[in-house]
């Protein structure tokens, strides 16, 4: 007969615990005591003890935890698909050839600090098990180990904290005389705090909402250091669903490059896509970053040094040496900057840890470490107002701008524009009022250098694109609404008419437009709508059919969509057709 008991209680005013037993009835009748101050859980040859400040465990059993966002993860489940667990099991080991050894030690206590500080910062399971066969607990460890670690590392139920659903998944791996205990602990003042970053975030995904001193003061109040706040908070920005999917996306493109322990072209074009899809979709950059750093080491260099790298290093190690860098050897070095960021080439950023770590407090480092921030903030601020949706940057963005331009000109006449403009409209994803605002930029900041315009002058210029775009997008958002209960032929002029009107009747009504829609806009929304309609229904059947990448080339090159727009066609239609996703993905990264 199979039975499941359970028991929750606090073990100090933080930490909580909630204890399963599940297996055969006359193994866990009586599976725990209540002792002064302490709860002891226990099996013949097992016990897991709970003081106010530690936790006790021996013989043949482990702890499991769900893996934080940003957590440093041990090698082998860096690179193995689908693990999301810390398992750990006393007297396993990787010796220094990195073969998995078992020993006889069976013991583990830890204090509740390292539990939540090397685990889950919330919660953490410990279990044990009765019933496995073996003459010694080294041996119950491997046969442990053999059944469950596999699948243990990659179940969702430990960060859903389902431990009925958890304890009858592992049991139904074990042997069927088996019994698990299964123990929870979870860490209250930790919890709290990560609700509150929850309810201030989750609403607007709104970073600002997650630094604000009162969550700081909450985390004091607490006793929360300052390391396990931001772990927290970024697994928080992590678990959102408009961020985890793009996130984990990303992850596992990198972890196909660490497993050929490269990056093919195929796959900066994929890097280049999703970093553009996490800016549009506004993913914080905090994400993937995090992710490039846990992979970097894993990736190998090209071979041989790229150009870029080789030049860097000369001009590094100038500096190590006490000779001053000239303006055109510092702005050589930012260019390499800019190409290694370019192909999504980490090696650039390991060259300057490096160096960083080696050299602390001299002056002309600082200055170039100085540049290369700026370099990373300048750069940022230009891809949001290209490349974002509906943004409208503020003044003050601009007037940033501006003291980033004289900065890098002083170092070499059209430094900035080489560093931060000339390349972008190569960048596909730069839509039609991208483009717009780039060439605005551009032509905005030779003319406030000149003297000829004032910066709130082309703060204005910026501003009523971005309006004109966040106009087109409600307006066109609307228009498919409307062509999806009214069946239209997009092509007739009169049946345009009818649209023109029911947009303005219902733009106005919904309270996004003051003013009727202007004919500019509404051609544009009008030829977009016809081009979407040739693609679908014409042209994608047969380059899906034949991945003929000159047609879908060529469409692109003469249609004025967005390429996020043919993307999104090219998924649809690949879903509603059940087609081979791999197919299409060979399409969007040859171009």
């Amino acid at each position: 007969m199979k039975t499941e008991l359970r028991l929750h209680g606090h073990i100090n005013p933080w930490v909580e615990y909630f204890a399963t037993a599940v297996g055969c009835r006359h193994a866990h009748h009586h599976f725990y005591a209540i002792e002064e101050q302490r709860v002891r859980f226990f099996s013949p040859g097992n016990e897991l003890v709970l003081t106010p400040d530690q936790v006790i465990q021996r013989g043949t059993g482990g702890a499991l935890c769900e893996y934080m966002f940003g957590d440093e993860l041990p090698p082998g489940d860096l690179t193995r698909a689908g693990v999301i667990n810390r398992l750990t099991i006393p007297g396993a080991a990787i010796d220094p050839g990195g073969h998995l050894t078992f020993t006889d030690y069976n013991q583990t206590t830890l204090d509740y600090n390292e539990v939540f500080n090397q685990g889950h910062a919330i919660h953490n399971y410990f279990f044990f098990i009765h019933g496995l066969e073996g003459d010694s607990v080294r041996a119950r460890q491997e046969i442990l180990l053999r059944l469950l670690g596999k699948t243990l590392k990659r179940l969702p139920e430990p960060g859903q904290c389902d431990d009925s659903r958890l304890a009858s998944r592992v049991l139904s791996l074990l042997p069927p005389e088996c019994t698990l205990y299964l123990v929870r602990l979870s860490h209250a003042h930790n919890r709290h705090f990560q609700q509150e970053n929850r309810n201030l975030y989750y609403p607007q995904r709104d970073m600002a909402a997650i630094r604000i001193k009162a969550l700081d003061e909450l985390a004091e109040n607490l006793g929360i250091t300052p390391r396990q706040r931001e772990r927290i908070r970024l697994d928080v920005i992590y678990r959102h669903r408009d961020n985890y999917r793009v996130a984990d996306t990303y992850r596992k493109l990198l972890l196909s490059c660490a497993n050929q322990e490269h990056i093919s072209n195929v796959q900066r074009e994929q890097m280049s896509r999703i970093k553009t899809m996490a800016l549009r979709r506004e993913v914080p950059e905090i994400l993937l970053a995090t992710l490039d750093r846990s992979y970097a080491g894993r990736i190998c260099s090209s071979s041989p040094e790229p150009d870029y790298i080789s030049t860097a290093r000369l001009l590094l190690n100038q500096l190590q040496a006490g000779q001053q860098l000239d303006n055109g050897q510092l702005a050589g070095f930012l260019l390499c900057r800019c190409q290694a960021h370019g192909r999504h080439d980490h090696s650039f950023d390991r060259l300057i840890e490096e160096y960083r770590s080696a050299i602390k407090g001299s002056h002309p480092f600082n200055s170039l470490w100085h540049l290369l921030d700026d370099f990373t903030t300048t750069t940022t601020a230009i891809n949001r107002i290209l490349l974002l949706d509906n943004h409208l940057p503020g003044e003050f963005i601009i007037h940033q701008l501006l003291q980033k331009y004289w900065q890098f000109s002083k170092i070499t006449t059209g430094l900035f524009e080489q560093l931060f403009l000339n390349d972008l409209h190569k960048n596909r994803y730069l839509g039609h009022f991208g483009r717009l605002k780039l060439t605005k930029l551009k032509q905005g900041i030779s003319a406030v250098a000149a003297g000829s315009m004032r910066p709130k002058e082309l703060h204005e210029e910026l501003h009523y694109i971005s309006g004109e775009e966040q106009r087109y997008r409600r307006a066109l958002a609307a228009a498919r609404d409307w062509l999806k209960v009214n069946h239209i032929d997009i092509f007739s002029n009169q049946d345009q008419d009818a649209l023109y009107q029911a947009l303005n009747h219902e733009l106005h009504s919904a309270g996004m437009f003051d003013i009727r829609l202007n004919q500019h806009l509404f051609q544009k929304i009008i030829h977009d709508l016809q081009m979407e309609h040739l693609y679908l229904h014409q042209l994608l059947p047969d380059i899906i059919a034949t991945e003929n990448q000159a047609l879908r080339e060529d469409f692109f090159s003469n249609s004025g969509l967005d390429y996020f727009q043919i993307e999104e066609i090219e998924t649809g239609y690949t879903k509603d057709h059940n087609f081979d996703p791999e197919t299409l993905q060979r399409l969007q990264c040859l171009f």
